[in-house]
């Protein structure tokens, strides 16, 4: 064969290896990309299935607590309530699950009921009070959360005011669907708005004016009634409160005294909330439930993954591992 014709011949093997090259690199990075995009799905699906896994165990305490404890009280000394540490999951990941009852804390939609909403939204007036934010941030809750369209004060705010905000909105004028709808309140400073949120709840179909004495905060409590003695709450500082009906409580506190209808010592509605990893995924979920005051049987009302997740895990320092 001619030098010529054998130059044109290994021009057309080295074209044909560079083109078999560059497939073979493509068809390794898509498989390689292939393998990593169902590695990421498997691990996202195990971990969104690890934390259903751990919301069932919430629930399942809290049923065994109802059957060894019974249903009159309930207190943050409980098995339920108790932090755990995250644990370890085969595939390189772990799980971590709290549980939060919600009848202690002050629930916004309390000031929605027709009977008892007058005296919910001066419980709040007095909370917000003694937390140095303006009392004046019951009364845009209350129009909130009323079934009318109407301000109940000149302090109130109705569709009327909101449609001159920038993008204009209607008031909800019914229950809050969460605690996020208190960023649409007029005329909060942001500073009011946090300190409101982090001290308050909402709890969906919940309106009764009624707070678990066991497991309220001092300031929740104080705010209950006029005429609180902060020196008789005092007393509760740092105790683990296991009363069981209201004269153990007066016994302690008797400036609350005239507010025993307003008190429990039960709790029916939980917050689950489950941080899961698995690899580089993660889930997190946020589960309100109900355990029936009858039966004990716990059920989910509502499933949130857009929450924040804050760990009961304290890591120290250095520093202060030293000291």
């Amino acid at each position: 064969m001619p030098a010529k014709q054998r130059g044109v011949a290994l021009m057309a093997v080295l074209l044909i290896f560079a083109v078999l090259t560059a497939l073979a690199v493509r068809m390794s990075g898509n498989h390689a990309l292939l393998l990593g995009q169902s590695r990421n799905q498997f691990e996202s699906d195990l971990a969104l299935n690890y934390a259903l896994g751990a919301e069932e165990l919430a629930r399942q305490a809290l049923r065994e607590d109802f059957e060894r404890t019974g249903k009159d009280v309930d207190h943050l000394d409980e098995t339920w309530a108790q932090a755990l540490p995250p644990f370890e999951v085969d595939e390189g990941g772990y799980i971590e699950v709290q549980v939060q009852e919600q009848n202690g804390c002050f629930n916004l939609n309390m000031l929605a009921n027709e009977a008892t909403g007058d005296a919910a939204y001066k419980a709040l007036g007095r909370l917000l009070l003694n937390l140095g934010v303006a009392e004046t941030a019951a009364d845009l809750v209350r129009d909130w959360v009323d079934g009318n369209m109407d301000a109940e004060t000149a302090l109130g705010a109705e569709s009327p005011d909101y449609q001159l905000m920038d993008p204009p909105y209607r008031a909800a004028d019914q229950q809050m669907a969460d605690l996020s709808e208190a960023w649409l309140l007029a005329s909060l400073e942001p500073e009011e708005r946090a300190v409101l949120m982090a001290n308050t709840c909402v709890v969906p179909g919940l309106t009764e004016f009624s707070l678990n004495a066991n497991t309220a905060p001092l300031q929740v409590l104080a705010a209950v009634k006029d005429g609180v003695d902060m020196a008789d709450l005092a007393a509760l500082e740092g105790m683990v409160r296991t009363f069981a009906n209201d004269g153990e409580l007066l016994n302690i506190v008797p400036s609350l005294s005239g507010a025993e209808g307003n008190l429990s010592f039960e709790s029916q509605y939980f917050r689950i909330s489950v941080h899961a990893q698995v690899g580089q995924a993660v889930t997190i979920l946020s589960s309100l439930a109900y355990r029936d005051p009858s039966t004990g049987v716990v059920t989910v009302l509502q499933r949130d993954f857009g929450r924040d997740f804050t760990s009961a895990l304290v890591i120290a320092s250095d520093e202060e591992s030293d000291q």
